[in-house]
């Protein structure tokens, strides 16, 4: 059964919000400048994700079947670590490989990439329910590769009647 008229027009310009902050993010190369638009992808899954559940028995169910759409536990609680407790959950990582020498280890081949942070330096919330989505799947990753996972499940996992015909992922 389609939503109602209401319900759909918010999900559209959730899915459209969404799609915004995710090119926002894929533009920005600073770790600390692409913290708001990550932040704001977090937040936009999180609401469609949450009223996606709320339109459809049968969601949460294959939600949890989809390996993309897993990875939703890890990111809302990255959401509310950014959210609640200002968390910082992203983090400039060297881009080169490490080698040693007779100096010692160090970076080598330049450049950095965004990752997600380690969960130990973000601070505790009341709610720790998908840290260990987190950990296993999202800290110390880039996060260009893991920001795409919660599309590619609204894309396809999520039910084409409900994605509001996402596009190609």
């Amino acid at each position: 059964m389609a939503p109602p008229a209401e319900q759909r027009l918010m999900l559209v310009v959730a899915r459209d919000a969404f799609e915004a902050a995710l090119g926002r993010f894929h533009a920005e190369q600073d770790a600390v400048e692409a913290f708001a638009p990550a932040t704001e992808v977090l937040w936009w899954a999180c609401a469609l994700d949450e009223r996606l559940a709320e339109m459809d028995p049968t969601y949460k169910q294959r939600r949890q079947a989809d390996q993309d759409g897993r990875l939703l536990a890890g990111v809302r609680w990255a959401r509310n670590r950014a959210n609640h407790q200002l968390g910082l959950v992203t983090a400039s990582r060297p881009a080169g490989a490490y080698g040693g020498g007779a100096y010692g280890t160090f970076p080598y081949g330049g450049g950095s990439f965004i990752a997600w942070a380690s969960a130990a330096s973000i601070p505790v919330g009341s709610n720790e329910r998908g840290r260990d989505v987190y950990e296993a799947r999202m800290q110390g990753h880039r996060v260009a590769e893991t920001i795409d996972a919660p599309r590619r499940w609204f894309h396809g996992g999520a039910g084409s009647d409900l994605t509001l015909n996402f596009g190609p992922p």
